[in-house]
């Protein structure tokens, strides 16, 4: 019957597409695709002409259905991959960008090194603009851009910018109207022809009622088609109407459109008549629910990308003391959820409005869910197949840590405030066991999901503000949507910090554009007391998944609302505080010292050195260094207000953060919190590690440290401490444990999702086999952290892997290697922040290459300011020993045995006890030969006996001498300089400094 009312019907396809074996995030679909064959063909033809094209149609009409059909099929062309950015449930344009970055998987995390030492992808890498151009722009993709009407003017610009800078890029976009790009190709997408638009409505009948025949008879066959056809064809109408057939036959539903039609037409005539149309559908499928339905869809309409059944009965039921309709006297309608009543609604009187006297129960709500699903009018989605935690970039199952305390006392927080906010104020409300605070919101991570369809969002919202009973019902849910996830966050909070990290690392995520939603409602309600609880709670968040500009970005909108305009005055812990918020009081300056140190912490690794050091940065530094200086309150011994030491960074320099961390480590102590003491102790493991006797210094706290990292179970501490440890156990000769430290802090790195860290570890796995003589296992290695550091556009690491091939280079006596090397390395570094101890070492090979060119003299010069350099940014003895053996190479190739012997015994010295590595023990051997040979060995051992008590100064002076001699041997001859190779023994008979 079918064929006969649709000759030529092409029989239904098995399935949906198929995912791509490309790089992406396209999911495969599991319903079939109807009736655009021959758009999809078209469209993929003119992705090889074009690269802006914007499908444009009215919501339900299938673009993005077909945008991810057409690019499904051409993802072939594209090596890097077909990227999908759903802009859907964004509710803030200036949220484009960081979406879009997020979508081609470039949220990764990374983590403080030594000290304040950057870890940055580059100057501009808070922006996410600059970061996903310079994320994109060597590479050959398909960027799907879904749903942009809503934020039209920043997708355009985004759209733009990216086809600008990045030639490989081509963008496909779906909206109600046109992205007015220069180069855009604008194509309509439009009802489907009456035999897709029948055979769509067949398959979607078989799904809901099994053995439907679509042509089981002349009357069937008719009705579907007018369904159909007064349906406009319509992809998302003709669905809905499907999903009836649970109640309805096909003739009953066409007759029932007939009166939805009739009602829309004598509605606003303004509107487009396909959206009069749609909104018909949804009317009807509204009048199918009873009030307690329509109610639970108005007050799910707060949820902004999904929730799951606990947040369903904490937002949607009554609470214990509400009458149903009751709200503020306020008029809600000027609020920033509400939206105008739409074209179709219908604004009866207050009084006239059934459901404001409907009462929703907790115990109700998985019914009245399950009921909204069956009527299509709520998507049930089936969490995803977890394999556990070691994929990167996704979080799984938390591992065991030996030690690891459970929940409460020194509990996963490690200070006993397991579920308290800050200063012991309330966290939304929630009891003990309730959702959000443990109960079953906190313990169900992988149940079922529910969504709405983007129309059937809009559609709810517009209900919920069709009259002032219904708009304060909705104002009701906002305070309890905020108040869940309030108290979710409270909850997550210490868990970010413990064992079981991971899994809440993915639940937070997960509720990701719900926690952006309570933020900007809290904001704009004025509600400064939840937002301080947000912002404070997805702080370590933030940091950890590499949020970082996100999370700076609503702690300025937060001190916005606080403190507008001013940079504010911080007050000493345990002033008397004055009252927070309102309009008549001012907020507490504590909460602005927390707000400014959050936000300082969180850029520290994205900003320049120079942005850092501006007046209006080093303004907030000193104002929060003051608050907390001198103070032993309960406020500095939590995140964040622990870190801030660091605030004097670029004030008082190390040594100067390295007494305010003694200062918080005796807080910590005090106040017995163990995560911030851990956190303490390990950032000044890793201060003095890097300064003058920094391994035996480190060491002294290093076994509690060790201990408390395993206890707090937090695999950001583990892999920092793991870190630190291999770099310990290398400086004391121990190789095989330095391997397995950085491999397992590699191993953390890559479970905790830290993926632009890994370039790090794998370069220094890379040293560790350079050093112990492995040249062709650090070479692989290498290649190895090259890919990682390209992909993830680590300059800092890019200049350690440039660096270390460099050294090799040399060697090898390959010195036009080492130069070019040396080049890029230099390049690199421009484009980061690296730590004092990389650009000595770039100065020091500099000097080895310029030495290698055959000019000396300026080689020693180079070799001296590197020394120098060395003694002026304090770094340790083992890299001014390197540095002197630099110089001794060069003085030996001078003619200057001697002093090449004073310099070795000065580098000995300085280790103190500590061994060279095998390949400085190399380069140690083979000077010592040659001036050994050069003098005698007793006068050798003299020279070197000699500076075995010269301090890093004294040996520049010592350098600054011979540079003098030999200006004044240059001038006798004439001017001409010394020759490649030190074999004169002119001045081998000189004394010892």
């Amino acid at each position: 019957m079918a064929a006969l009312a649709y000759p030529g019907a092409p029989a239904p396809p098995a399935s949906g597409f198929a995912v791509p074996a490309v790089p992406g995030n396209l999911r495969p679909r599991l319903t079939s695709f109807v009736g655009r064959q021959a758009e999809v063909e078209a469209l993929r033809r003119r992705l090889r002409e074009s690269r802006l094209i914007t499908l444009t149609g009215p919501g339900g009409s299938g673009k993005t259905r077909l945008s991810e059909e057409t690019a499904a099929t051409a993802a072939g062309a594209y090596p890097d991959g077909v990227w999908v950015a759903e802009l859907a449930p964004l509710d803030d344009p200036s949220a484009v960008p960081g979406t879009v970055l997020s979508a081609v998987g470039r949220r990764d995390t990374t983590w403080l090194g030594a000290g304040f030492d950057s870890r940055t992808t580059g100057p501009d890498g808070a922006d996410p603009t600059a970061r996903l151009i310079e994320h994109c722009a060597h590479r050959r993709l398909l960027l799907l851009l879904d749903n942009c009407e809503h934020v039209i003017d920043a997708a355009a610009r985004l759209a733009e910018t990216l086809l600008a800078h990045c030639p490989g890029v081509t963008v496909l976009a779906t909206s109600r109207e046109p992205l007015g790009v220069p180069g855009e190709t604008v194509r309509p997408v439009e009802p489907l022809l009456p035999a897709p638009a029948h055979q769509l409505f067949a398959e979607r009948a078989t799904a809901v009622r099994p053995g439907f025949a679509a042509d089981q008879d002349r009357e069937t066959a008719a009705a579907v088609a007018e369904i159909c056809r007064r349906l406009d064809g319509l992809p998302l109408a003709i669905e809905l109407a499907a999903a009836r057939l649970r109640l309805l036959t096909p003739r009953q539903i066409a007759d029932r459109l007939d009166d939805r039609f009739r009602l829309l037409t004598s509605g606003s005539r303004t509107v487009l008549p396909r959206q009069q149309t749609l909104r018909a559908v949804v009317d009807w499928s509204w009048d199918l629910l009873d009030e307690r339905e329509r109610t639970l869809l108005r007050r799910a309409a707060v949820f902004t990308g999904g929730w799951d059944l606990a947040a369903a009965e904490a937002v949607c039921a009554d609470g214990p003391d509400t009458d149903p309709g009751t709200g503020p006297d306020t008029d809600p309608g000027t609020g920033p959820d509400t939206a105008p009543a739409g074209p179709g609604a219908a604004a009866p009187d207050d009084a006239t409005v059934p459901g404001e006297r409907v009462r929703i129960e907790r115990a109700d709500v998985l019914d009245l869910l399950g009921a909204l699903v069956d009527k299509s009018l709520l998507v049930a989605e089936q969490p995803p197949r977890r394999s556990g935690g070691d994929e990167p970039g996704r979080a799984g199952p938390a591992r065991a840590v030996p030690g690891h305390a459970g929940p409460g006392g020194d509990g996963p927080g490690g200070d006993g405030r397991e579920g308290v906010d800050r200063d012991g104020r309330d966290g939304g409300g929630a009891g003990a066991g309730e959702p959000g605070t443990g109960g079953p919101g906190a313990g169900e991570p992988d149940g079922m999901r529910y969504r709405m369809l983007e129309t059937i969002h809009e559609y709810a919202t517009e209900r919920a503000a069709e009259t002032p009973g219904a708009r304060r019902d909705h104002l009701a849910a906002i305070r309890r949507h905020t108040a869940h996830f309030r108290a979710f966050v409270r909850t997550a909070e210490p868990r970010l910090r413990s064992a079981e990290q991971l899994p809440w690392l993915r639940r937070v995520e997960t509720e990701l554009d719900n926690l952006r939603a309570a933020l900007h409602r809290s904001l704009q309600a004025g509600d400064t007391d939840s937002a301080l609880a947000l912002v404070f709670g997805l702080g370590w968040f933030w940091w950890l998944r590499n949020y970082r500009d996100e999370g700076a970005s609503w702690i300025d909108r937060l001190l916005g609302v606080l403190a507008p305009g001013v940079l504010p005055v911080l007050a000493r812990e345990g002033a008397p505080a004055p009252a927070a918020g309102g309009p008549a009081g001012r907020p507490d300056p504590l909460d602005i010292a927390d707000l400014q140190l959050l936000r300082y912490f969180l850029l520290s690794d994205e900003r320049s050195d120079e942005e850092l050091r501006s007046p209006p940065s080093l303004a907030v530094a000193v104002a929060i260094r003051d608050a907390y200086s001198g103070h032993t309150g309960p406020r500095s011994a939590r995140f964040p207000g622990v870190l801030w030491p660091f605030a004097a960074y670029f004030t008082d320099g190390r040594a100067g953060v390295l007494r305010l961390l003694d200062q918080a480590v005796v807080n910590c102590r005090e106040h017995r919190a163990e995560w911030a003491l851990a956190v303490a102790l390990m950032f000044r493991t890793h201060l003095v590690i890097d300064m003058p006797g920094g391994v035996r210094r480190a060491e002294l706290h290093w076994p509690e440290l060790r201990e408390l990292s395993r206890r707090v179970g937090d695999r950001w501490v583990l892999a920092q401490v793991h870190g630190a440890n291999g770099e310990m156990a290398m400086a004391h000769g121990r190789y095989a444990e330095a391997r397995a430290s950085y491999e397992e802090a590699l191993r953390l790195a890559r479970e905790l999702g830290a993926l632009a860290e890994t370039p790090f570890l794998v370069t220094r796995l890379a040293d560790l086999a350079f050093q112990t003589l492995e040249t062709d296992e650090a070479l692989r290695l290498l290649e190895q952290a090259d890919a990682e550091a390209d992909r993830y556009a680590t300059y800092d690491a890019r200049a350690f892997i440039r660096l270390l091939r460099a050294f090799i280079a040399v060697r090898n006596d390959d010195a036009a290697a080492a130069r070019t090397l040396y080049e890029e390395a230099r390049q690199a570094s421009a484009r980061s922040s690296p730590p004092p101890q990389a650009d000595v070492a770039l100065h020091g090979l500099d000097a080895w290459l310029t030495a290698a060119a055959g000019n000396l003299p300026e080689a020693l010069r180079k070799a001296g300011g590197a020394l120098r350099m060395g003694v002026e940014s304090g770094c340790t003895e083992a890299v001014q020993a390197h540095q002197a053996m630099i110089a001794a190479g060069i003085l030996l190739r001078m003619g200057e045995p001697g002093r090449a012997g004073q310099m070795l015994g000065a580098a000995k010295g300085w280790l103190g006890g500590l061994p060279p590595t095998p390949v400085q023990a190399e380069q140690i051997a083979d000077i010592e030969r040659k001036a050994g040979a050069a003098l005698g060995a007793r006068r050798y051992a003299e020279h070197h006996a000699a500076g075995m008590g010269l301090s890093a100064l004294d040996c520049v002076a010592l350098l600054d001498t011979v540079l003098a001699a030999s200006g004044r041997h240059r001038a006798t001859d004439g001017g001409s300089g010394a020759g490649p190779a030190g074999t004169g023994a002119s001045r081998t008979d000189g004394h010892p400094h």
